[in-house]
């Protein structure tokens, strides 16, 4: 319940697949799903945190004091990325980490100017 570590997708997927059967997937060292891949990983804790820390972001992105347009790009960009996550490893990929990294970010800032 406590998954087989972090990184080590690779060993759990050697019990269904091997590289002559299943070579795109050994190769990429990632499931096609976050959830589930967290959950191989780190196991309940794991799971339980990610989601706690998906809802989390929201939440902490609704109760700041931003203009309604940034909140709803910031909040349309983290479930646009969780429902990806549910089909492919878009987080495996730096460039979707990063361009989420800097939405959480901008949640996370101070605006500019008082957006009454």
């Amino acid at each position: 319940w406590i998954g087989h570590g972090l990184g080590s997708i690779r060993y759990a997927v050697s019990f269904v697949s091997t590289p002559q059967t299943n070579t795109a997937l050994t190769d990429q060292n990632a499931a096609h799903n976050i959830f589930l891949q967290w959950f191989v990983q780190a196991g309940w804790p794991g799971m339980i945190g990610l989601i706690a820390l998906i809802l989390f972001t929201i939440f902490w992105t609704v109760s700041q004091r931003h203009d309604l347009r940034l909140k709803i790009s910031i909040i349309s960009a983290i479930i646009m990325v969780v429902i990806h996550g549910l089909f492919d490893f878009g987080l495996e990929i730096p460039s979707v980490l990063y361009l989420l990294a800097f939405f959480v970010g901008s949640a996370s800032s101070k605006p500019l100017r008082n957006p009454s």
